[in-house]
């Protein structure tokens, strides 16, 4: 039999007994010429084809963590309890969509042609929040690695005497000028307490407001408030610092209550 190179090996099956299943290959292996190695070749009644090759071992991609310090200034001293979360904040790395195509192979039953159709699988990507490398807070205010150590049950909020004009104010850096899409915040158990403005800055000395966090904010299934821009632009404004501002008096003699907050891009 002369040996013949081929991309493509079909079984097609006659039924002239009207058997309600044929075929019943349990597997199915094709050698080159002389590649056999599981004793006597099969005698080459079958269209032998090149070996076949590997489809390949999935690859995991491993999303970095980026780490970034953030160091907390004060205008005075503050003694910190003895578990206060670490100055360091771990956050992802934003991280591109990754989109991989998947192809299928089709087979019509009326005729032994084969056909192929292609798909492309689309990824759903959640956009993960900014990394925060930088926290500033008003010294008459808890730490504000509060609002970022990702404890539901620690808070930034500054008390104020009942009746007392305050300020308390909670910024952070983000390192770099980047798209402001959306700030989230978590409240306190026992909710917002204040109206915040957003404020947010090129260079940490001039600030434009970009929205508000009133305390009447309504929180979403998850507990957490979205705030977006006031006025929003397009494209989006950019900042490196954005600081969340709140004046007294306070009737629940706090101010803040913020147990987490995050910046998003678009």
């Amino acid at each position: 039999m002369t040996d013949i190179s081929a991309k493509y090996v079909r079984w097609l099956y006659a039924n002239p007994n009207n058997d309600p299943i044929v075929g019943g290959l349990a597997e199915i292996e094709i050698y080159a010429p002389g590649a056999y190695s599981g004793g006597s070749e099969p005698s080459p009644t079958h269209t032998p084809s090149p070996t076949p090759t590997s489809i390949g071992t999935p690859v995991q991609i491993a999303s970095p963590i980026g780490t970034a310090t953030a160091t907390e200034a004060v205008s005075e001293t503050a003694t910190e309890p003895a578990d206060t979360p670490t100055e360091s904040i771990a956050s992802p790395v934003n991280d591109k969509p990754v989109v991989e195509p998947a192809t299928e192979i089709a087979t019509d039953t009326s005729t032994p042609e084969l056909a192929t159709a292609t798909s492309v699988v689309e990824e759903t990507v959640t956009p993960t929040p900014y990394a925060i490398v930088g926290i500033s807070r008003s010294a008459n205010s808890a730490s504000g690695v509060y609002a970022f150590d990702r404890n539901p049950d620690t808070a930034w909020s500054a008390p104020v005497a009942e009746g007392t004009p305050a300020v308390a104010v909670l910024a952070v850096d983000l390192g770099a000028q980047v798209p402001i899409g959306s700030v989230h915040v978590l409240p306190g158990a026992t909710g917002l307490a204040g109206e915040g403005t957003i404020e947010v800055s090129v260079d940490g000395v001039t600030w434009q407001p970009w929205s508000t966090l009133p305390a009447s904010a309504e929180p979403a299934a998850d507990g957490w408030i979205t705030i977006v821009a006031d006025q929003p632009i397009d494209p989006p404004a950019t900042a490196q610092f954005i600081r969340i501002v709140y004046t007294g008096p306070a009737p629940s003699g706090t101010l803040g209550n913020l147990a987490e907050l995050q910046i998003y891009p678009p």
